[in-house]
This record gives structure tokens, C-alpha cells and sequence, in this order.
């Protein structure tokens, strides 16, 4: 709050705050020792009352998420299983990016992705999808990052919505 001139720098902060713990997490020197079975159980713990306090935690959080879980479908029932419903959105838009970087790495393949954010309730899956595609372009080749959003987005026509929001995103 002190160094944020606003809501967006505050927000910018708040990420790469949650980011950093995140990635603390894997270091076994700082004994932060956290759950592997809930990554965001740190998150519950913060006070109610800062919503983006909250929203940034359970996004951020992805990369522990990620290291736990191995698949988007386990950390997708993992994020429902121990999420607080207002932060299940934040919580799949983080992992579910950064899904999109292990499917340009060829660790998984964007159908298997597709079906996973598939077996999510309309809006959820929404969300997936949509963070799905502004991962390839954030973790894509520049100059080339849009091929695969698009070959992925014609492949999956019943969210053309979500595609077209990932790519404003993006």
C-alpha cells in the first residue's frame, strides 16, 4: 500500500510478492515447509477484508501448485478440493497459464488441457480456457506466440468466447 501509486501497481506488487513465496516454497533452506497437499493453505490465513490480498495469493501460487500436482487436471481438483469459492477463478486462471507454458515445453499436449478445463463448470472452464490461451502467448516464442493460441482456439470452437477474451488478455 505505501509504495503502490495504484490499484494496478498495487496489484503488480501483490503478485510478485505471492510469486516469490511461491517460489521459496522449492528451497528447502528457508524451512517455510508447506503443505504439498494444499499449496494455498497460506492463503486462507489472510485477513477478509483486502480482496486483492486474497486474489493474489491464490494466483500466484501457481507454481507450487504446479510442482505438487504435475497435471492440470490434478491441480484443477486440488484448487476446488482447498480454494475458497470467491478465489477458485483467481486460483485456475493462475495454474492454468502456466499450464500453457508445460504444453509449449511438450510435457503435455493442449487437448489433454482442453479436456481438463472441459470438466469444469461452464464459467469455470470459461476461465480456464481463456488463461489457457493468454499462458501460450505469455510463454510462447515472440513474434510466434499467436500460431499456437490460434491452432488451439480453432480446435476448440465451443469456447470462442473464452479464446477471444485470452487473446485480449494476452
Amino acid at each position: 500500500k505505501a509504495i503502490a501509486h495504484s490499484d494496478e501497481e498495487r496489484k503488480d506488487c501483490l503478485s510478485g510478492v505471492f510469486n516469490s513465496l511461491a517460489i521459496l516454497y522449492h528451497q528447502p533452506k528457508y524451512k517455510l515447509n508447506p503443505d504439498p497437499d494444499d499449496p494455498y493453505a497460506f492463503c486462507r490465513t489472510l485477513p477478509e477484508g483486502d480482496i486483492a490480498i486474497k486474489q493474489a495469493c491464490d494466483d500466484q501460487m501457481n507454481t507450487y501448485a504446479l510442482s505438487t500436482q504435475g497435471t492440470l487436471e490434478k491441480g484443477l481438483t486440488l484448487i476446488m478440493r482447498t480454494v475458497e469459492q470467491p478465489y477458485l477463478g483467481n486460483a485456475i486462471n493462475g495454474f492454468s497459464s502456466l499450464m500453457g507454458r508445460e504444453a509449449l515445453a511438450g510435457r503435455v499436449t493442449l487437448s489433454e488441457l482442453r479436456d481438463a478445463c472441459s470438466a469444469l463448470t461452464e464459467d469455470l472452464a470459461g476461465r480456464c480456457i481463456r488463461s489457457l490461451v493468454a499462458g501460450l502467448f505469455e510463454f510462447g516464442k515472440p513474434e510466434e506466440e499467436y500460431a499456437v493460441a490460434a491452432q488451439f482456439c480453432a480446435d476448440t470452437p465451443h469456447f470462442a468466447d473464452a479464446c477471444a477474451a485470452g487473446f485480449i488478455d494476452a
